[in-house]
């Protein structure tokens, strides 16, 4: 493994489940939030799901609910993705339609996190019992095993993703607990938004002069990240 492939297996695996293991950052997108169909699970599921997969926090916090702090979690969500799509596009503009080991990661890695749970939310069937409700999804592949079961509330809007219950499924008893666990990891995401669009703009102002360079150059600063937070 070298430091070029930046979003290798394992940590896609740990990106998936950090918060279930756990063992802000402030909303990215401005403006109104698109407009989301709450009339069934899962439709709201699905447009929770496009808007993280995109970088829309705005969209994804209307098809959800949960405390502010919870909300939070959706913006280190989103600005992940965002993050990364900004610096797949930078490598793209600089650098042309090449294939490199750092465009293959990059493409595996957005399809894994942002469009694999699309598809399989698509392909699943509801489950509703009362006032809540969930996504019962195929598990098709290695990655799909660590996807999330969505979680959803009807309050009075229409149905909503519960990002406690989708993200931080623990007994009553030891939610207090894990829950500052769940919120360190989705900052964390956020933060690692932040070195992916940092990056991209050293990317897009010539200070890498390839694919590889700017890869390292990811990986460096992801490195410092980690180490600056004792990890």
């Amino acid at each position: 493994m070298t430091t070029a492939r930046f979003i290798p297996r394992f940590f896609l695996i740990f990106l998936l489940t950090a918060p279930l293991l756990c063992c802000g950052c402030e909303s990215l997108i401005g403006g109104r939030a698109q407009k989301v169909d709450l009339s069934t699970p899962k439709a709201a599921a699905l447009d929770y799901l496009k808007a993280i997969g995109r970088g829309d926090a705005a969209t994804a916090r209307a098809a959800s609910t949960g405390t502010g702090e919870q909300m939070r979690w959706v913006d280190g969500l989103a600005g992940f993705v965002d993050g990364m799509r900004k610096f797949d596009a930078a490598l793209t503009a600089k650098f042309g339609q090449v294939i490199t080991q750092a465009n293959v990661d990059m493409r595996d890695s957005l399809q894994t996190l942002a469009e694999e749970p699309v598809g399989l939310v698509e392909q699943g069937s509801e489950v509703i019992n009362g006032e809540e409700a969930w996504i019962d999804t195929p598990r098709k592949g290695f990655t799909s095993h660590y996807q999330s079961t969505y979680r959803l509330r009807h309050t009075r809007e229409g149905w909503r993703v519960d990002l406690v219950k989708t993200y931080a499924p623990f007994p009553a008893n030891q939610l207090a607990e894990k829950l500052p666990g769940v919120t360190a990891s989705f900052r964390r995401y956020g933060e690692f938004g932040d070195v992916f669009r940092a990056t991209a703009g050293d990317v897009m102002g010539g200070r890498f002069h390839s694919t590889d360079e700017a890869a390292r150059g990811l990986a460096e600063r992801m490195k410092e990240l980690l180490q600056n937070a004792g990890e």
